[in-house]
């Protein structure tokens, strides 16, 4: 008889409680008085999330990042990440 652990059990879990609340938040939307404006500028990374390929490589060599931010003149961001290495 196979035996489940209390991490796998866990990680089970937490596995359906994010997707029950990801299906019940499908739409995000940004508070009312949301100021693109004030997200402009450099920011440090200290946690940083994805699985993308490139991340997946580089991730054990990263160090601390940082973001610069840009207002789009549509409402939108662009994004530039770096890190030292």
């Amino acid at each position: 008889m196979a035996t489940i652990s209390a991490t796998t059990t866990l990680g089970v879990w937490g596995f359906i409680l994010l997707t029950l609340v990801s299906i019940g938040n499908s739409e995000i939307l940004p508070q009312a008085d949301f100021n693109v404006q004030g997200m402009s500028g450099n920011w440090y990374l200290i946690g940083f999330a994805t699985n993308a390929p490139w991340f997946v490589a580089r991730k054990k060599i990263m160090k601390m990042g940082t973001v610069q931010m840009t207002p789009t003149p549509s409402g939108g961001l662009t994004i530039d990440h770096s890190s030292v290495k």
